[in-house]
């Protein structure tokens, strides 16, 4: 279940990056073909290990880009100097 979350918010962060999402996240139905898919024997045995590291550091990412979208947001216009 955890590996499925991972892979889902990792996968949910890049598409938040890239303005390809489109709604939140609503319940635990999002993560059930992900249960699924890493349950799948096939997958390399170091996958698990690089999971958990980017998903932090796509949070980190999206963080830092809302953070300027907020900074944006309220930064005062400037006009051209006269």
């Amino acid at each position: 279940m955890e590996r499925a979350i991972a892979l889902g918010c990792c996968r949910r962060y890049i598409s938040l990056l890239n303005g390809t999402a489109s709604d939140p996240i609503f319940s635990l139905l999002y993560f059930r073909d992900l249960i699924e898919e890493v349950r799948d024997p096939g997958l390399p045995a170091g996958y698990w290990s690089y999971i958990m590291p980017e998903l932090e550091h796509l949070e980190r990412k999206w963080q830092v880009k809302q953070a300027m979208v907020a900074n944006a947001e309220v930064a005062p216009a400037t006009g051209p100097k006269n």
